[in-house]
């Protein structure tokens, strides 16, 4: 997972999981589910610092999950 993972209230939280072809992605953390990546949350507040969990699953069925902390 790469982006900044300690955030000024008001900002916008960028986080990526490396890219793989053909592959989805589940993002869930506070207040957060979404099958994007990378994850853009704007006008981050202190209620948004916890752990963002990114799961991928390649084409092939296999899955992955990987967390961060992130700090407002």
């Amino acid at each position: 997972i790469s982006g900044d993972t300690v955030i000024c209230q008001g900002k916008t939280l960028s986080l990526t999981a490396t890219q793989i072809s053909g592959a989805s992605y589940v993002w869930v953390g506070p207040a957060t589910n979404t099958n994007t990546n990378p994850l853009v949350k704007t006008n981050m507040q202190f209620s948004d610092a916890g752990v963002y969990v990114v799961t991928v699953t390649s084409p092939n069925g296999c899955t992955i999950t990987r967390s961060v902390n992130v700090i407002v």
